[in-house]
């Protein structure tokens, strides 16, 4: 029941922040792009942004989730932090290829968004259990 319980919590914690992320993009976006208008050579560098600022957030997130799962359930920890970030991956890549397929880059996201998710499961567990 811990188990489950940590992962809702890893789960509710990414989505949620990332909704929320994601307002906050929008905000942006709305600003930059106006920003554009007057300054043109804007348009030429806006797709770096995504992968400059966007992805480092993304996984930052993730590491957030693993590190909430493995505090609420010390015990398990990988298989936890791995099923936090399959659900929320899943949750995301199907609502992203509903409009599109998977993309090299895509799977690679995928990817380090698991390894992040594990990463910070085994933080929180190399800072808070000793002999780690």
């Amino acid at each position: 029941m811990k188990s489950f319980k940590a992962i809702l919590a890893g789960c509710a914690f990414i989505v949620i922040l990332g909704l929320l992320l994601q307002l906050l993009y929008i905000f942006v976006a709305v600003a930059y792009i106006d920003m554009a208008k007057s300054y043109p050579f804007l348009n030429d560098i806006s797709h770096y942004f995504r992968y400059l600022v966007g992805l480092p957030v993304f996984f930052l997130l993730m590491f957030g989730g693993g590190y909430i799962t493995a505090n609420l359930a010390p015990e398990n920890i990988v298989r936890n932090c791995l099923l936090v970030a399959m659900i929320t991956m899943s949750i995301t890549v199907l609502s992203a290829l509903s409009y599109s397929s998977l993309t090299m880059t895509g799977m690679f996201v995928i990817i380090l968004s698991l390894l992040s998710t594990l990463t910070g499961g085994l933080y929180w567990r190399r800072h808070q259990l000793p002999g780690y």
